[in-house]
């Protein structure tokens, strides 16, 4: 009953909320020239109205029965009670007439539940059971009751709410050009939602072909990223290959103008020899022109080319190689002079010559050798001062923690010491103390027991003894 109801209350909410304002779009629908979703919704309306009329039909019907029903169980239960009411007064009647153990004639109520018979009580029970039976019965039928007037209410309703319905159907009546018209849109209706799909469909598979070029492009921008990043990385590589080279390129530079001012030395120094090559050689002319005559001087001269030669070789040699190649050169050239058998004043320049040389080189071998001695003694002598420096730190560090350790050890048996005394005072206080108490018994046990024995003999000798075994009893303890 419960279900049916909230069924039947739920339908009426849906029919009063929709089929007015479908109707009146309907109705809007057809004012407008029969709009295919006007005509659409128009033929779904019928179709729910003759639904819901059905069902309402079929809920009034039940509920009818079920109305009939009610009135013929009240019916049965209005005789039942009378039957039992009859009953009831039958036996009422007989039970009074009936003689008591008392005497008298009395009601029920006079007799003690054990005076009455075992038929009678059972019959009093039936009767109680049955009155409980009818006043459930009338509250049954008075629920029934309120139940079936709700229900009636709302058949009432309904019977309202179909007039109006049928009104509606009659006003949403189409005809065959109208049914026509409505399959033809139908029809169309059909077609453009397969186009629809179709065009969905296609639509997706776009989105799809979008989905995976896009993913395709990303790749390509990441390797293209990758790409440059890497190219990148061996342009930087490159830069600093170029730099190194750069600064090898400058050291190279720096090196060659060093070598350039080195060969302009040497040009110079080479020019300044031949000069004093040919002014020697002038002179030497001269000297041996005044001193051994022209036949002496063309055969110096027969040999003058082979000399200068040679004087020329040890000049380039000299200004171009490192100083102990030059050293060496010169030595050879000077021993190669030595051993010739003719002593020239040529061979003697070219010794002379070479001397000079080898005293200019061993003079800037010198001084080189005295800058680099005086630099490594600099050094070594700023490493010596540092090991003195951080020994003489340690060893002060070293003293300072041997003379904070006495001191340490020092304050330790100071404590110790000052610890052992203050304990051996405590314990011979303790011991001084136990002694006194113990030579205090031991005087009062005497003092007591001469006062009762002596009592006879004088205060002065028993004070006397008292004193006596006082003293021995402080010496015992």
């Amino acid at each position: 009953m419960g279900t049916d109801d909230d069924k039947l209350g739920e339908s009426t909410d849906e029919l009063r909320a929709n089929p007015l304002r479908q109707s009146g779009q309907s109705g809007a629908g057809s004012g407008q020239g029969g709009n295919h979703m006007n005509t659409v919704r128009s033929l779904g309306l019928m179709h729910d109205l003759q639904e819901y009329i059905v069902t309402v039909e079929a809920i009034a019907a039940k509920r009818k029965a079920e109305i009939d029903k009610l009135k013929e169980e009240k019916r049965d239960m209005e005789r039942l009670l009378k039957m039992n009411k009859q009953a009831a007064r039958k036996k009422d009647a007989s039970l009074n007439e009936a003689p008591t153990l008392a005497g008298p004639k009395t009601g029920f109520g006079d007799i003690a539940n054990q005076d009455i018979p075992p038929k009678v009580r059972g019959i009093i029970e039936d009767n109680r059971m049955l009155k409980e039976e009818v006043r459930q019965y009338r509250d049954k039928s008075r629920a029934s009751e309120r139940t079936a007037a709700a229900q009636q209410v709302q058949i009432n309703k309904m019977k309202d709410e179909m007039e109006s319905l049928r009104g509606q159907l009659k006003e949403c009546k189409r005809s065959p050009g109208q049914m026509a018209s409505e399959a033809d849109l139908q029809a169309q209706l059909s077609s453009r939602e397969a186009s629809v799909k179709d065009l969905e469909s296609r639509i997706e598979v776009l989105n799809h072909k979008l989905k995976v070029d896009a993913r395709q492009r990303k790749d390509e921008v990441r390797a293209k990223e990758r790409e440059v990043v890497e190219a990148k990385r061996k342009t930087e590589e490159v830069g600093e290959q170029l730099a190194e080279k750069d600064l090898e390129l400058r050291q190279k530079v720096l090196d060659c103008r060093q070598v350039t001012k080195k060969l302009e030395k040497c040009r110079t120094l080479l020019v300044e020899s031949r000069r004093e090559a040919v002014h020697l050689q002038d002179t030497l002319e001269r000297f041996h022109e005044e001193r051994y005559g022209e036949g002496m001087l063309h055969h110096l001269r027969s040999g003058e080319a082979s000399d200068m030669r040679v004087m020329l070789c040890c000049v380039y040699v000299d200004g171009g190689e490192p100083s102990g190649e030059r050293e060496l050169v010169e030595e050879e050239a000077s021993a190669a002079a030595v051993e010739q058998v003719e002593f020239s004043a040529d061979e003697a320049a070219t010794k002379v010559q070479s001397a000079y040389r080898g005293h200019l080189v061993r003079r800037e071998m010198k001084e080189a050798r005295t800058a680099e001695e005086e630099a490594a003694a600099i050094k070594i002598q700023a490493q010596a001062r540092g090991h003195l420096a951080r020994k003489e730190l340690e060893a002060y560090k070293s003293g300072q923690n041997e003379e904070d350790s006495h001191a340490q050890e020092a304050a330790a048996v100071k404590i110790q010491a000052q610890a052992r005394g203050h304990l051996a005072r405590k314990q011979v206080n303790q011991r001084r103390a136990e002694g006194a108490a113990k030579g205090k018994e031991t005087t009062t046990a005497v003092s007591a027991k001469g006062t009762t024995t002596g009592a006879k003999t004088g205060g002065k000798e028993s004070g006397a003894a008292a004193g006596g075994r006082g003293s021995k009893g402080g010496s015992t303890a």
